[in-house]
This record gives structure tokens, sequence and C-alpha cells, in this order.
């Protein structure tokens, strides 16, 4: 599974010890050596929470970027043109 994270054929879902890794439309877990496919109960679970995951860093990375532009003196609410 290194080697096919590595060319980017397998995808952690974070950068976290653990981390499950996505292939073939199932994620797999490491157990010592070995990768070890989830069921697909567990696999649909986990991509619920990995959905999440990805909603939390990237409202955590807009929230930086909203805080460097006010640390520069840009308009705050610039980040929120367009919404209601």
């Amino acid at each position: 599974m290194g080697e096919l994270i590595a060319a980017d054929k397998a995808v952690l879902l974070g950068s976290f010890p653990d981390s499950p890794a996505h292939y073939l439309g199932r994620w797999w877990r490491q157990e010592g050596s070995e990768w070890l496919a989830l069921t697909e109960e567990s696999s649909a679970e986990v991509d619920t929470v990995a959905e999440r995951y990805r909603a939390a860093s990237t409202a955590a990375a807009h929230s930086g970027e909203r805080l460097e532009e006010r640390a520069r003196g840009a308009d705050p609410r610039s980040a929120w043109a367009g919404t209601s």
C-alpha cells in the first residue's frame, strides 16, 4: 500500500497515525505490516467521516486565510461576498 500511496493510486484520509487509505473504491487499514480491506459497511462509515474531516479541514484553512487577511489589513467582509 505504501507504494500505491507514493504513486498517488491510493490516498490516505489524513496525515495522522493509523490513517486509513482509500484504494479501489474502499477503505483499508494497516495492521502491522499488512493492509486489510474494510467491509462495505465500514467503508461507508469511513466515507461519512472522511467527508466531515475534509469539510472541517477546509473550514479551518479558510478561517486561517481570513485571519491572515485581517492581519494584512484587508477587508474581512470580502471573504463573505456573495453569501446571504
